[in-house]
């Protein structure tokens, strides 16, 4: 699968405030594209724009799967989702009560990741062997580190292309893990055409 996302002469900001100003980056299939910068640099706000939760003031922001091209800056954060962009936020959002399981089955929540939802828990599961020992385990109770791997394995499980996130956030990797180098460079997932925007 060819794809490719371009953000080109992006202005953005909040009323008065303009957090980005000709912001222009591309990330293609198989890379991983960080934004640097202290607090106040406007990289959530570039973020906030690619997924649709940020309108911005001038400037595009496009997604090429398969040689067809989507504006991004015209969709909904559901329309962007749906392309297969997902977010993954700091903070480790899971649904604290729910087990790991329950969580990951929520990442396929997209129609495209349905028909795959045994498929991509047992590559999450392949992956971090630790959440399959913690499959029946109530969330919550995880390290944050922990925590922080679920969300990731969630987000992958939405069958995603292209996705953005904070820094690791502390993500806890056992010395047995198989993944314990770059995201992208685990087998399981290597062959999967996505990018990784970071901030």
């Amino acid at each position: 699968m060819a794809l490719s996302l371009a953000v080109d002469g992006l202005h953005a900001g909040y009323g008065a405030v303009k957090a980005l100003r000709g912001v222009t980056l591309h990330v293609k299939a198989g890379e991983t594209v960080a934004l640097l910068g202290t607090n106040g640099n406007g990289k959530s706000t570039l973020i906030k724009c690619i997924m649709g939760l940020v309108r911005p003031e001038r400037g595009s922001v496009s997604l090429t799967v398969d040689g067809r091209d989507y504006d991004l800056t015209t969709l909904s954060p559901e329309g962007v989702v749906d392309l297969g962009v997902a977010l993954v936020p700091e903070g480790r959002r899971l649904f604290p009560k729910l087990t790991v399981a329950e969580n990951l089955m929520l990442g396929a929540f997209r129609r495209a990741a349905r028909s795959a939802i045994r498929q991509n828990l047992a590559i999450a599961f392949e992956t971090f062997p630790a959440l399959q020992a913690r499959q029946n385990q109530i969330a919550g109770t995880l390290s944050g580190g922990q925590q922080q791997i679920a969300n990731h394995c969630e987000d992958r499980r939405a069958q995603t292309k292209i996705w953005s996130d904070g820094a690791d956030g502390g993500a806890e990797f056992q010395p047995g893990d198989p993944y314990r180098r770059p995201w992208l460079h685990h087998r399981p997932w290597r062959n999967r055409s996505f990018g990784r925007l970071r901030r």
